[in-house]
Protein backbone atom coordinates (compact mmCIF):
# COMPACT_ATOMS: atom_id res chain seq x y z
CA UNK A 1 0.00 0.00 0.00
CA UNK A 2 1.82 3.35 -0.98
CA UNK A 3 2.01 6.07 1.35
CA UNK A 4 1.35 9.70 0.14
CA UNK A 5 2.36 12.61 2.12
CA UNK A 6 0.23 16.09 1.19
CA UNK A 7 2.30 18.85 0.70
CA UNK A 8 1.80 21.08 3.68
CA UNK A 9 2.84 17.88 5.61
CA UNK A 10 5.75 17.42 3.92
CA UNK A 11 6.69 20.99 4.18
CA UNK A 12 6.11 20.74 7.88
CA UNK A 13 8.79 17.88 8.38
CA UNK A 14 11.78 19.08 5.81
CA UNK A 15 11.51 22.52 8.28
CA UNK A 16 11.57 19.92 11.51
CA UNK A 17 14.60 18.78 10.05
CA UNK A 18 16.21 22.48 8.49
CA UNK A 19 15.65 23.36 12.21
CA UNK A 20 17.05 20.33 14.23
CA UNK A 21 20.18 20.41 11.90
CA UNK A 22 20.50 24.45 11.19
CA UNK A 23 19.53 25.60 15.09
CA UNK A 24 22.82 24.33 16.41
CA UNK A 25 25.31 24.73 13.48
CA UNK A 26 23.47 28.56 13.65
CA UNK A 27 23.88 28.57 17.42
CA UNK A 28 27.81 27.34 16.98
CA UNK A 29 28.11 30.50 14.31
CA UNK A 30 27.09 33.24 16.48
CA UNK A 31 28.81 31.94 19.41
CA UNK A 32 32.38 32.06 17.33
CA UNK A 33 31.22 35.50 15.84
CA UNK A 34 30.67 36.60 19.44
CA UNK A 35 33.88 34.93 20.68
CA UNK A 36 35.97 36.30 18.11
CA UNK A 37 34.50 39.99 18.76
CA UNK A 38 35.14 39.50 22.60
CA UNK A 39 38.76 38.61 21.78
CA UNK A 40 39.25 41.46 19.45
CA UNK A 41 37.96 43.93 22.14
CA UNK A 42 40.47 42.55 24.84
CA UNK A 43 43.20 42.39 22.51
CA UNK A 44 42.74 46.14 21.57
CA UNK A 45 42.06 47.26 25.23
CA UNK A 46 45.60 45.60 25.97
CA UNK A 47 47.21 47.42 22.95
CA UNK A 48 45.13 50.80 23.99
CA UNK A 49 46.83 50.50 27.39
CA UNK A 50 50.18 49.64 26.29
CA UNK A 51 49.86 52.35 23.94
CA UNK A 52 48.92 54.86 26.40
CA UNK A 53 52.19 53.74 28.62
CA UNK A 54 54.27 53.96 26.10
CA UNK A 55 53.44 57.73 25.65
CA UNK A 56 53.77 58.36 29.26
CA UNK A 57 57.33 57.33 29.32
CA UNK A 58 57.79 58.75 26.04
CA UNK A 59 56.56 62.21 27.04
CA UNK A 60 57.03 62.87 30.74
CA UNK A 61 57.54 66.30 30.27
CA UNK A 62 54.93 67.24 27.95
CA UNK A 63 52.41 65.34 30.32
CA UNK A 64 53.87 67.08 33.34
CA UNK A 65 53.45 70.45 31.67
CA UNK A 66 49.96 69.96 30.50
CA UNK A 67 48.70 68.89 34.04
CA UNK A 68 50.02 71.98 35.59
CA UNK A 69 48.71 73.75 33.31
CA UNK A 70 44.63 71.89 34.13
CA UNK A 71 45.21 73.30 37.70
CA UNK A 72 46.00 77.15 36.57
CA UNK A 73 42.93 77.28 34.46
CA UNK A 74 41.20 75.88 36.65
CA UNK A 75 42.00 78.11 39.18
CA UNK A 76 44.65 75.67 41.78
CA UNK A 77 47.99 77.16 41.97
CA UNK A 78 47.27 80.29 44.68
CA UNK A 79 51.31 80.18 44.67
CA UNK A 80 53.78 80.08 41.97
CA UNK A 81 57.31 79.48 42.86
CA UNK A 82 59.71 80.83 40.29
CA UNK A 83 63.10 82.76 40.05
CA UNK A 84 64.98 84.99 37.51
CA UNK A 85 68.07 82.71 36.05
CA UNK A 86 70.24 84.61 33.72
CA UNK A 87 67.56 87.10 33.45
CA UNK A 88 64.34 85.14 32.52
CA UNK A 89 62.04 83.86 34.92
CA UNK A 90 61.82 80.36 35.33
CA UNK A 91 58.21 79.00 36.81
CA UNK A 92 58.84 75.61 38.81
CA UNK A 93 55.57 73.52 37.19
CA UNK A 94 54.47 72.40 40.97
CA UNK A 95 52.07 72.65 43.09
CA UNK A 96 52.63 74.04 46.22
CA UNK A 97 51.10 76.32 49.00
CA UNK A 98 53.20 79.50 50.28
CA UNK A 99 53.63 78.02 54.07
CA UNK A 100 55.21 75.08 52.43
CA UNK A 101 58.45 76.82 51.11
CA UNK A 102 61.31 77.56 53.80
CA UNK A 103 62.15 81.08 54.01
CA UNK A 104 66.13 79.71 54.42
CA UNK A 105 67.70 76.44 54.40
CA UNK A 106 66.55 74.52 57.38
CA UNK A 107 69.15 72.03 58.82
CA UNK A 108 67.51 68.75 58.62
CA UNK A 109 67.99 67.76 61.76
CA UNK A 110 65.49 70.86 62.96
CA UNK A 111 62.54 69.09 60.85
CA UNK A 112 60.42 67.13 63.08
CA UNK A 113 58.49 64.14 61.97
CA UNK A 114 55.84 62.43 64.05
CA UNK A 115 53.49 59.31 63.98
CA UNK A 116 49.58 60.16 63.25
CA UNK A 117 47.01 59.10 65.75
CA UNK A 118 46.33 56.55 63.08
CA UNK A 119 49.58 55.04 62.92
CA UNK A 120 48.87 52.28 65.53
CA UNK A 121 45.51 51.06 63.87
CA UNK A 122 47.63 51.50 59.66
CA UNK A 123 50.02 48.88 61.60
CA UNK A 124 47.04 46.59 62.53
CA UNK A 125 45.48 46.24 59.37
CA UNK A 126 48.58 46.40 56.76
CA UNK A 127 47.63 42.80 56.32
CA UNK A 128 43.80 42.94 55.76
CA UNK A 129 42.77 41.67 52.14
CA UNK A 130 40.88 45.05 51.62
CA UNK A 131 43.36 47.99 52.19
CA UNK A 132 42.04 50.47 50.00
CA UNK A 133 38.63 50.21 51.88
CA UNK A 134 40.42 50.40 54.92
CA UNK A 135 41.89 53.55 53.96
CA UNK A 136 39.02 55.39 52.84
CA UNK A 137 40.35 55.13 48.65
CA UNK A 138 38.42 52.20 47.64
CA UNK A 139 35.96 54.88 45.30
CA UNK A 140 38.73 56.24 43.94
CA UNK A 141 40.43 53.07 42.52
CA UNK A 142 37.58 51.97 41.06
CA UNK A 143 36.93 55.22 39.50
CA UNK A 144 40.01 54.49 37.44
CA UNK A 145 38.01 50.80 36.14
CA UNK A 146 37.22 52.50 32.46
CA UNK A 147 40.68 52.98 31.83
CA UNK A 148 41.93 49.47 32.59
CA UNK A 149 42.35 46.44 29.86
CA UNK A 150 40.86 43.61 30.21
CA UNK A 151 42.45 40.17 31.12
CA UNK A 152 42.75 37.53 28.23
CA UNK A 153 39.67 35.07 29.84
CA UNK A 154 37.66 38.60 30.13
CA UNK A 155 37.68 39.13 33.48
CA UNK A 156 38.33 43.16 34.45
CA UNK A 157 41.94 44.38 36.03
CA UNK A 158 40.45 46.51 38.95
CA UNK A 159 43.31 48.51 39.50
CA UNK A 160 45.91 50.47 37.68
CA UNK A 161 48.69 48.69 40.27
CA UNK A 162 47.65 44.91 38.50
CA UNK A 163 47.46 46.78 34.92
CA UNK A 164 50.98 47.38 34.91
CA UNK A 165 52.02 44.09 36.68
CA UNK A 166 50.45 41.98 33.87
CA UNK A 167 51.35 44.46 30.91
CA UNK A 168 53.82 46.47 31.13
CA UNK A 169 56.11 46.09 34.43
CA UNK A 170 59.44 47.82 34.64
CA UNK A 171 62.50 46.05 36.04
CA UNK A 172 62.22 47.41 39.21
CA UNK A 173 58.77 46.49 40.29
CA UNK A 174 57.52 45.57 43.74
CA UNK A 175 54.72 46.50 46.30
CA UNK A 176 56.45 47.74 49.56
CA UNK A 177 55.21 49.62 52.72
CA UNK A 178 55.69 53.42 52.55
CA UNK A 179 55.14 56.72 54.88
CA UNK A 180 51.88 58.93 53.76
CA UNK A 181 52.64 62.20 54.39
CA UNK A 182 48.98 63.64 56.61
CA UNK A 183 49.98 67.10 57.24
CA UNK A 184 52.50 69.83 57.34
CA UNK A 185 52.83 72.17 60.50
CA UNK A 186 55.50 75.17 59.89
CA UNK A 187 54.00 78.09 61.56
CA UNK A 188 56.46 77.44 64.90
CA UNK A 189 59.19 74.90 63.35
CA UNK A 190 58.44 72.45 60.28
CA UNK A 191 56.35 69.60 61.85
CA UNK A 192 55.36 66.48 59.27
CA UNK A 193 52.70 63.99 59.98
CA UNK A 194 53.01 60.60 58.73
CA UNK A 195 50.75 57.55 58.51
CA UNK A 196 51.23 53.79 56.77
CA UNK A 197 50.82 53.22 53.11
CA UNK A 198 51.12 50.91 50.58
CA UNK A 199 53.12 51.50 47.27
CA UNK A 200 50.72 50.23 44.99
CA UNK A 201 47.75 51.74 46.59
CA UNK A 202 49.83 55.10 46.07
CA UNK A 203 50.09 53.75 42.51
CA UNK A 204 45.77 53.49 42.14
CA UNK A 205 45.50 56.66 43.25
CA UNK A 206 47.97 59.14 42.19
CA UNK A 207 50.29 57.48 39.65
CA UNK A 208 47.19 56.69 38.14
CA UNK A 209 45.99 60.16 37.44
CA UNK A 210 49.26 60.52 35.44
CA UNK A 211 48.10 57.44 33.20
CA UNK A 212 44.99 58.89 32.98
CA UNK A 213 46.17 62.27 31.43
CA UNK A 214 48.45 60.46 28.88
CA UNK A 215 45.61 58.33 27.67
CA UNK A 216 43.89 61.20 27.10
CA UNK A 217 46.85 62.70 25.22
CA UNK A 218 47.66 59.83 23.23
CA UNK A 219 44.56 59.74 21.11
CA UNK A 220 45.65 62.83 19.32
CA UNK A 221 44.34 66.27 19.51
CA UNK A 222 41.96 67.67 21.68
CA UNK A 223 40.81 71.62 22.69
CA UNK A 224 41.10 72.95 26.35
CA UNK A 225 37.80 71.79 26.94
CA UNK A 226 37.80 68.44 25.94
CA UNK A 227 40.97 67.85 27.59
CA UNK A 228 39.57 68.83 30.76
CA UNK A 229 35.81 66.88 30.77
CA UNK A 230 38.04 63.32 30.02
CA UNK A 231 40.03 63.96 33.10
CA UNK A 232 37.10 62.62 35.13
CA UNK A 233 39.73 60.71 37.54
CA UNK A 234 41.50 64.00 38.32
CA UNK A 235 38.11 65.83 38.47
CA UNK A 236 37.08 63.81 40.89
CA UNK A 237 40.15 64.74 43.06
CA UNK A 238 38.61 68.07 44.23
CA UNK A 239 40.94 69.12 46.22
CA UNK A 240 45.00 68.74 45.03
CA UNK A 241 46.20 69.95 48.39
CA UNK A 242 44.46 67.32 50.46
CA UNK A 243 45.95 64.23 52.15
CA UNK A 244 42.74 62.49 52.43
CA UNK A 245 41.66 61.73 48.92
CA UNK A 246 44.40 59.40 48.10
CA UNK A 247 47.43 57.19 49.17
CA UNK A 248 50.18 60.53 49.37
CA UNK A 249 53.24 58.49 50.02
CA UNK A 250 55.82 61.21 49.53
CA UNK A 251 59.16 60.88 47.75
CA UNK A 252 62.67 63.15 48.82
CA UNK A 253 64.73 64.66 46.49
CA UNK A 254 68.41 65.60 47.10
CA UNK A 255 70.33 68.05 45.22
CA UNK A 256 74.20 66.88 45.56
CA UNK A 257 76.47 69.91 45.95
CA UNK A 258 80.07 68.95 45.89
CA UNK A 259 82.59 72.07 47.08
CA UNK A 260 86.34 72.43 47.04
CA UNK A 261 87.18 76.10 47.92
CA UNK A 262 84.92 78.30 46.10
CA UNK A 263 84.33 75.73 43.30
CA UNK A 264 81.16 74.01 43.69
CA UNK A 265 79.82 71.47 41.65
CA UNK A 266 76.39 68.78 41.32
CA UNK A 267 75.51 66.13 39.48
CA UNK A 268 72.39 65.27 37.71
CA UNK A 269 70.34 61.72 37.04
CA UNK A 270 68.57 60.69 33.88
CA UNK A 271 65.96 58.11 34.88
CA UNK A 272 65.80 54.96 32.43
CA UNK A 273 62.75 54.06 30.98
CA UNK A 274 62.81 50.35 31.78
CA UNK A 275 63.83 50.44 35.24
CA UNK A 276 61.78 52.71 37.27
CA UNK A 277 58.16 53.07 37.30
CA UNK A 278 57.72 56.48 37.33
CA UNK A 279 59.14 59.37 35.67
CA UNK A 280 60.87 57.66 32.85
CA UNK A 281 63.52 59.17 30.67
CA UNK A 282 63.20 62.42 32.77
CA UNK A 283 65.99 64.01 34.56
CA UNK A 284 65.97 64.72 38.26
CA UNK A 285 68.10 65.39 40.93
CA UNK A 286 70.33 62.86 42.50
CA UNK A 287 69.61 60.99 44.82
CA UNK A 288 65.65 60.68 44.55
CA UNK A 289 63.45 58.08 46.27
CA UNK A 290 60.88 57.24 48.04
CA UNK A 291 60.09 57.78 52.01
CA UNK A 292 60.03 54.33 53.05
CA UNK A 293 61.49 51.58 55.14
CA UNK A 294 64.50 49.75 54.35
CA UNK A 295 62.61 45.75 54.34
CA UNK A 296 59.35 44.94 54.83
CA UNK A 297 59.70 43.66 58.16
CA UNK A 298 57.96 45.55 61.66
CA UNK A 299 61.45 46.76 62.79
CA UNK A 300 62.28 47.93 60.35
CA UNK A 301 59.11 49.77 59.75
CA UNK A 302 59.24 52.06 63.06
CA UNK A 303 63.37 52.70 62.98
CA UNK A 304 63.99 53.76 59.89
CA UNK A 305 61.54 56.17 60.03
CA UNK A 306 64.00 58.62 59.80
CA UNK A 307 64.33 61.44 57.19
CA UNK A 308 68.46 61.06 57.24
CA UNK A 309 68.25 57.74 57.14
CA UNK A 310 66.50 57.45 53.67
CA UNK A 311 68.90 60.17 52.59
CA UNK A 312 71.19 57.93 53.29
CA UNK A 313 70.13 54.92 52.11
CA UNK A 314 69.19 56.81 48.75
CA UNK A 315 72.78 58.13 48.33
CA UNK A 316 74.08 54.58 48.69
CA UNK A 317 71.59 52.98 46.40
CA UNK A 318 72.39 55.74 43.29
CA UNK A 319 76.17 56.51 43.82
CA UNK A 320 77.48 53.28 46.09
CA UNK A 321 74.68 50.56 45.19
CA UNK A 322 77.07 47.47 45.36
CA UNK A 323 77.60 48.02 49.11
CA UNK A 324 74.13 47.88 49.60
CA UNK A 325 73.09 44.57 47.22
CA UNK A 326 75.34 42.93 50.28
CA UNK A 327 72.72 43.86 52.94
CA UNK A 328 69.29 44.27 51.40
CA UNK A 329 67.66 41.29 52.82
CA UNK A 330 69.50 41.91 56.58
CA UNK A 331 68.75 44.82 59.30
CA UNK A 332 71.28 47.73 57.99
CA UNK A 333 73.16 49.23 60.97
CA UNK A 334 73.67 53.15 59.95
CA UNK A 335 76.42 54.08 62.41
CA UNK A 336 78.40 51.04 61.37
CA UNK A 337 78.27 49.53 57.75
CA UNK A 338 80.27 51.20 55.11
CA UNK A 339 79.38 53.35 53.65
CA UNK A 340 76.74 54.67 55.86
CA UNK A 341 79.17 55.36 58.85
CA UNK A 342 81.16 57.12 56.12
CA UNK A 343 78.25 59.53 56.14
CA UNK A 344 77.36 59.83 59.33
CA UNK A 345 80.95 60.27 60.18
CA UNK A 346 81.35 63.41 57.73
CA UNK A 347 77.83 64.94 58.94
CA UNK A 348 79.22 64.64 62.40
CA UNK A 349 82.20 66.71 61.37
CA UNK A 350 80.37 69.37 59.76
CA UNK A 351 82.02 68.00 56.00
CA UNK A 352 78.61 67.42 54.79
CA UNK A 353 75.62 69.59 55.50
CA UNK A 354 71.90 68.78 54.79
CA UNK A 355 69.01 71.19 54.57
CA UNK A 356 65.29 71.12 54.27
CA UNK A 357 63.91 73.61 51.23
CA UNK A 358 60.34 72.55 51.05
CA UNK A 359 57.35 70.16 50.21
CA UNK A 360 55.97 70.64 46.41
CA UNK A 361 53.31 68.39 44.46
CA UNK A 362 53.90 66.62 41.23
CA UNK A 363 51.02 68.00 39.34
CA UNK A 364 50.59 64.96 36.96
CA UNK A 365 50.37 62.47 39.65
CA UNK A 366 49.92 64.40 42.99
CA UNK A 367 52.39 62.97 44.50
CA UNK A 368 53.97 64.88 47.30
CA UNK A 369 58.08 65.62 47.09
CA UNK A 370 60.24 66.88 50.20
CA UNK A 371 63.18 68.87 48.82
CA UNK A 372 66.60 68.79 50.44
CA UNK A 373 69.88 69.57 49.25
CA UNK A 374 73.25 68.06 50.75
CA UNK A 375 76.82 70.47 50.95
CA UNK A 376 79.44 67.90 50.39
CA UNK A 377 82.79 68.84 51.11
CA UNK A 378 84.86 67.13 48.34
CA UNK A 379 87.52 65.45 50.41
CA UNK A 380 84.53 63.91 52.63
CA UNK A 381 82.70 63.10 49.08
CA UNK A 382 85.46 61.15 47.46
CA UNK A 383 86.57 59.08 50.52
CA UNK A 384 82.76 58.13 50.86
CA UNK A 385 82.35 57.83 47.04
CA UNK A 386 85.52 56.84 45.39
CA UNK A 387 84.33 55.84 42.23
CA UNK A 388 82.16 58.75 40.22
CA UNK A 389 80.03 55.71 39.08
CA UNK A 390 78.06 56.58 35.76
CA UNK A 391 75.20 54.10 35.80
CA UNK A 392 73.30 52.50 38.00
CA UNK A 393 70.04 50.01 37.72
CA UNK A 394 67.81 52.89 37.31
CA UNK A 395 69.37 54.91 35.20
CA UNK A 396 72.08 57.49 34.20
CA UNK A 397 74.71 60.04 36.30
CA UNK A 398 75.00 63.19 34.27
CA UNK A 399 78.14 64.27 35.20
CA UNK A 400 79.27 67.55 33.38
CA UNK A 401 82.70 66.30 31.89
CA UNK A 402 85.59 63.33 32.25
CA UNK A 403 88.67 64.88 32.38
CA UNK A 404 91.40 62.09 31.92
CA UNK A 405 89.83 60.01 34.72
CA UNK A 406 88.71 62.04 36.98
CA UNK A 407 84.57 62.89 36.72
CA UNK A 408 84.09 66.35 37.22
CA UNK A 409 80.05 68.13 37.83
CA UNK A 410 78.59 71.03 36.57
CA UNK A 411 79.48 73.98 38.14
CA UNK A 412 76.87 75.42 40.61
CA UNK A 413 76.01 79.12 38.56
CA UNK A 414 73.33 79.96 36.97
CA UNK A 415 74.37 79.08 33.07
CA UNK A 416 74.20 75.52 34.21
CA UNK A 417 71.00 75.88 36.27
CA UNK A 418 69.34 77.65 33.41
CA UNK A 419 70.77 74.63 31.36
CA UNK A 420 68.57 72.08 33.12
CA UNK A 421 65.46 73.76 34.52
CA UNK A 422 65.24 74.80 30.90
CA UNK A 423 65.25 70.92 29.59
CA UNK A 424 61.67 69.34 28.09
CA UNK A 425 62.81 66.42 30.08
CA UNK A 426 63.17 67.50 33.80
CA UNK A 427 60.93 66.91 36.41
CA UNK A 428 59.07 69.94 38.42
CA UNK A 429 60.28 68.82 41.52
CA UNK A 430 63.40 69.03 40.04
CA UNK A 431 63.21 72.57 38.73
CA UNK A 432 61.68 73.77 42.23
CA UNK A 433 64.65 71.99 43.98
CA UNK A 434 67.77 73.76 41.38
CA UNK A 435 65.69 76.89 42.00
CA UNK A 436 65.41 77.01 45.57
CA UNK A 437 69.22 76.06 45.74
CA UNK A 438 69.85 78.97 43.52
CA UNK A 439 68.05 81.24 45.80
CA UNK A 440 69.92 79.89 48.70
CA UNK A 441 73.17 79.95 46.84
CA UNK A 442 74.79 82.47 49.45
CA UNK A 443 73.67 80.54 52.54
CA UNK A 444 74.42 76.75 51.33
CA UNK A 445 77.51 77.31 50.20
CA UNK A 446 79.51 79.93 52.88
Amino acid sequence: MAFHLDYNTLILILTIILVAVGVPALYLEISRYLHEKGQRAISESVSSFKRARKFLRENGGRIGDESFEYYKRNGLTPFVLSETVLGERIVAPILLRDSWIARYPVPLQDISIFRDPRWQNDKKHLNTIDWATYRGVAQSTKRSEYLLPSRNDGTAVCRYSEAVSEYDAPKLWWDSLAYDICSIDSDAGWKLGFRLGKYFEHFDTEEVLTYELAHALSLGDKSVKELDASLKLRKSLVDPYSFDNRETEVGISTLTLIREGDNCEFVMFKRSEESVATAQGMLSVVPAGEFEPSSQSMDALESDFDLWKNVMREYVEELYPEALHERVYEKLDYEKDPPFCYLAEERTKGLLRVYFLGVVINPASLKPELLTVAIFDKRAFDKIFPHRIEKDEEGDLVWRTRKGKKVQGHKFDEYSIHHFVSSETITGHAVACLLLALRFKDALIA
